[in-house]
């Protein structure tokens, strides 16, 4: 399990603070993780992130959810 906190992805502002490399995408998978596990309106159906280590391989994508301690979780990737 990882423990990450995203305020170490931004600048004083609250800006993601990466312009570019692999911190940005890294920034970029985990806010789009947080964002899809959040949205408790989305449709079941609606495919996850695409994942941070596969995407430019294929269309892998990860499933998240929100555990019983309100922790946001994401699991191994499959494809869409």
């Amino acid at each position: 399990m990882y423990v990450i906190d995203l305020t170490h992805c931004l600048d004083e502002k609250g800006m993601i603070a990466p312009q570019k490399g692999p911190a940005r995408k890294m920034t970029h998978f985990l806010t789009a993780v947080v964002a899809q596990a959040s949205d408790l309106d989305r449709p079941s159906e609606t495919p996850g992130p695409f994942c941070f280590k596969c995407r430019k391989r294929d269309e892998s994508v990860v499933d998240t959810a929100i555990d019983t301690q309100w922790r946001i979780v994401w699991c191994q990737c499959h494809r869409a």
